[in-house]
């Protein structure tokens, strides 16, 4: 559905620019407020778009638990395929797109756009249904080696510790993973709180919320810098206590007392049509 996207506060602006800027740079056009929205560490330029690099634009993300293929921008395929995916992960990319069309008709004119686009929906699908196996996948107790530095008791383990390395990283009961990998510690297994995945950007919650690191102490909320999303292990707990300890050992008021002011809803909205469903087995109606 080209074009038939806005904003979902449009209702409290005009929505009419003067002029569009179709290059942001390291952002996106907003129809709305008539300027580029930056990604977190890029600010506007003298130009107006986002070519500075900044530090007072690095806690604030936009596009925060937006939902890949839905209101996430698009942009080329990292890997150099010849498509474009969508997902909520895509710090320092250049030149995001509001839809699939788009991106292919700009990156991929000189091939069949519309095998483009259906290519960029099967690689978002594809990556969804990736995330969604590892959690029907057994569960086991593991090491989460570098997040809880705990046994655990899920199937959030990383792909390589299965096939060859299973009898290594994947024991049936605590001892043997313990006795193996922290003997020292009186705690293990670790099991009550659930493990931060090693995936984030195609998570089944989009709007889940984790506990960050944040000047000098931790903060709640889902407003985290997107680069946290490459190392999820390393930045995004499920717990206080294990940002806290990790982040701010020091700090007897962490964490912050009060979340991130996350903004709610969509970032962009599909306007209420009839279209065929991702799998292409019926056709749908809504704006999602």
């Amino acid at each position: 559905i080209n074009g038939g996207l806005y904003q979902p506060f449009l209702a409290t602006c005009n929505g009419q620019c003067n002029e569009v800027i179709k290059d942001c740079g390291w952002g996106i056009w907003n129809n709305c407020t008539c300027q580029c929205d930056c990604d977190p560490g890029f600010c506007l330029s003298a130009n107006q778009k986002c070519y500075d690099g900044c530090t007072t634009h690095e806690d604030f993300n936009p596009w925060a638990g937006c939902r890949p293929a839905i209101d996430c921008p698009w942009y080329p395929d990292k890997n150099g395929k010849a498509h474009c995916t969508s997902s909520s992960n895509f710090a320092g990319v250049y030149n995001l797109h509001e839809t699939a069309e788009i991106c292919c008709e700009e990156h991929f004119s000189a091939l069949n756009v519309n095998s483009c686009v259906q290519k960029s929906f099967a690689d978002v699908e594809a990556a969804e249904k990736h995330v969604q196996d590892q959690l029907d996948r057994p569960r086991f107790f593991w090491p989460d080696l570098y997040g809880k530095q705990n046994c655990v008791f899920d199937s959030s383990y990383a792909d390589w510790m299965e096939g060859a390395n299973k009898e290594f990283y994947l024991f049936d009961n605590e001892e043997l993973c313990c006795g193996t990998f922290y003997p020292h510690r009186d705690d293990c297994p670790e099991v009550p709180s659930s493990t931060t995945p090693w995936q984030v950007d195609y998570t089944p919650d989009p709007s889940e919320q984790f506990y960050y690191p944040h000047d000098k102490n931790c903060r709640f909320g889902r407003n985290y810098p997107m680069w946290m999303k490459l190392y999820p292990k390393h930045y995004l707990y499920k717990t206080p206590e294990q940002c806290c300890e990790t982040w701010a050992n020091d700090k007897a008021n962490c964490p912050m007392p009060i979340d991130d002011g996350v903004q709610e809803g969509y970032y962009w909205i599909v306007d209420d049509a009839y279209y065929p469903n991702f799998k292409g087995d019926y056709c749908a109606g809504g704006n999602s």
